[in-house]
């Protein structure tokens, strides 16, 4: 008796899934924006974002910006705080509109866990507290070896030129861009193009 009561019991749940599934997986699907959907052509899904994005916003994917303590003296004015810690309050003010390109996270970072940190609460922030959730793109001076604390340094490439040894050349670089694409950094200043 118990055993038939098990038998019934798993085909109803069975059958409750099997009719259930298509009208959720249904309803997820069409709460998905058009410019967020990746089964859509790139055509499509880039003209509903162009389409959504305000005047502002557009203008905020043109722009850049550096957390350089140097040249941005008042805490106001960056979302950088001194220890190197991402301030959503000052985020909140300063990239309301979004924000194309952060340039060199590893500045105001420790070290490499400490960037990867960094980069991420950074893109967290800005994927789930802008309208439209437009992700940043960070890059990093990697020109000879990254520059940040903690990093590989390799000659310059004036230096790695000379060698006439272009294998050592591809080696160096591609070594930097496994390092600092972990961190964060899509788009490493480097001297080639490596993948």
């Amino acid at each position: 008796m118990k055993v038939l009561w098990r038998i019934r019991l798993a085909i109803a749940a069975s059958a409750a899934v099997a009719v259930c599934s298509p009208i959720f997986l249904a309803s997820q699907t069409q709460d998905v924006l058009p410019y967020r959907n990746p089964k859509l052509p790139i055509e499509q899904r880039l003209a509903n974002l162009l389409s959504r994005m305000t005047l502002e916003e557009k203008v905020a994917q043109l722009e850049g910006v550096w957390e350089n303590r140097q040249f941005m003296r008042t805490p106001e004015s960056r979302f950088v705080d001194d220890k190197g810690a991402f301030v959503p309050e000052r985020a909140a003010v300063l990239l309301k509109d979004g924000i194309g390109e952060m340039s060199r996270p590893g500045e105001v970072a420790a070290g490499p866990r400490e960037m990867a940190e960094f980069t991420n609460t950074m893109q967290k922030w800005v994927r789930e507290n802008t309208r439209l959730g437009i992700p940043v793109l960070f890059h990093e001076e990697c020109l000879h070896g990254h520059v940040a604390p903690k990093s590989t340094s390799y000659p310059a490439a004036i230096g790695l030129a000379s060698t006439w040894d272009t294998g050592l050349v591809h080696d160096v670089f591609t070594a930097v861009a496994a390092e600092v694409r972990p961190e964060g950094a899509e788009q490493p200043q480097l001297a080639g193009r490596f993948r």
